[in-house]
């Protein structure tokens, strides 16, 4: 007999592997994995390799001078992990007038994620899609979606 799973009406499919959203204003969305992989941190640091151009993240206090508070999912709209990095985005001139999911990985205990790798461009439900157009490479769907 087939093993079957209770369909449970939510929204988006859960990630196993970490991944990093760069929204619009400049926020940044991380999924459970990614959360998990940090440690469950209340706040992070914000990190930039420029030469590399990649986005570090490592959990730290929230007292702390640079701390950045993670802000928990909002249970109605299915939503992960938010930091607001506005202010970190204009300062790099990181692009983020399209929001983009990407893999992340972590090295050093810092979340990484690589801004010249793959990314998937992502839109919001009212927009009828959650990811829309991908980049390089072409089996994309295998990073987020892998088991």
């Amino acid at each position: 007999m087939p093993k079957f799973e209770v369909f449970t009406r939510r929204r988006g499919t859960i990630q196993k592997s970490p991944t990093m959203t760069l929204q619009i204003r400049g926020g940044m969305g991380f999924n459970q994995a990614a959360y998990e992989a940090l440690g469950k941190p209340e706040a992070v640091e914000l990190l930039y390799a420029k030469k590399e151009r990649i986005i570090g993240v490592r959990a730290t206090e929230p007292g702390q001078p640079h701390a950045y508070p993670v802000r928990a999912p909002d249970q109605k709209r299915d939503s992960g992990f938010l930091v607001g990095g506005r202010s970190f985005t204009n300062y790099y001139d990181i692009d983020t007038s399209v929001a983009r999911r990407y893999p992340a990985y972590m090295e050093g205990g810092i979340l990484c994620v690589d801004l010249n790798g793959p990314s998937a461009e992502v839109t919001g439900p009212r927009a009828g899609s959650r990811v829309r157009v991908a980049s390089e490479p072409e089996n994309l769907g295998q990073i987020f979606h892998e088991a």
